[in-house]
């Protein structure tokens, strides 16, 4: 019994030491066109989200796509650029989970600013799942096929 508990604590020990296995473990901190599809997050600050576990009830973004949207690095007008981000990000969402997004949830993306963010990142445009229209928490677990059945 005794040579067990000594092999459990080298394991934890081991574990710990390695860090954790996937990010999606820990929280930590993402500029915002750096998140990747799969991440659950919440703001930190205007420009900086914490990517946290789906499990972590007080998530309020699900990221479900990073898509592009063939503008370059010169982004047009606002009011281009949110057209085309909502056709791409809600066509993407009803390819990916088999329908519209419901009722009760919503899409919300994100793109570069004019300038050193759409030199450095270009077209890349963040789609996520929330909860509309008060983007409150989420709550545990992920939440796309709920927001896609009828």
């Amino acid at each position: 019994m005794r040579r067990l508990m000594m092999l459990g604590a080298l394991a934890a020990t081991a574990v710990s030491l390695a860090g954790p296995a996937t990010a999606a473990t820990t929280s930590h901190r993402v500029f915002y066109l750096a998140m990747k599809a799969g991440d659950c997050t919440t703001k930190a600050t205007s420009k900086w989200y914490v990517v946290m576990p789906c499990s972590n009830g007080r998530h309020r973004f699900e990221v479900y796509a990073v898509v592009h949207g063939g503008w370059g690095t010169a982004p047009p007008s606002h009011t281009v650029a949110f057209a085309r981000v909502k056709q791409l990000c809600t066509s993407t969402f009803q390819r990916r989970f088999g329908g519209p997004i419901r009722a009760g949830y919503g899409w919300w993306a994100v793109w570069a600013d004019v300038g050193v963010e759409a030199e450095k990142y270009g077209d890349r445009i963040v789609c996520a799942l929330v909860r509309w229209p008060e983007h409150p928490p989420m709550g545990p677990g992920t939440h796309f096929r709920d927001a896609s059945r009828a």
